[in-house]
């Protein structure tokens, strides 16, 4: 029983988190900027080790071929999406920011 009352909590918890989630128009910003002024936190891949700042989700459209998901990375990377195009990464100055 409390094997199912966990698995109807996390569920619950998993679909609540999918739904607060949103795609936040983020050219210009760092997306920790975007979905600031929006209330909300940016959705975080990773750290960089080099200097502890946060990957920050985001999303461009690669070549005109339709929206990949990608980086946000503030100070060097903050007013891009970089994703990965063609075995490179190519950095794009229209993107959305995924926010929570």
């Amino acid at each position: 029983m409390k094997k199912i009352i966990f698995l109807g909590l996390f569920l619950v918890t998993s679909v609540s988190v999918a739904q607060a989630a949103q795609w936040i128009d983020g050219s210009g910003k760092s997306c920790s900027q975007v979905c600031l002024d929006k209330g909300m936190s940016p959705v975080i891949s990773g750290i960089w080790e080099k200097n502890g700042n946060n990957f920050n989700v985001c999303a461009a459209d690669a070549e005109g071929k339709g929206f990949r998901a990608g980086y946000n990375l503030i100070p060097g990377w903050a007013t891009t999406c970089t994703v990965g195009w063609g075995g490179q990464e190519k950095s794009y100055s229209k993107y959305n920011c995924l926010c929570q």
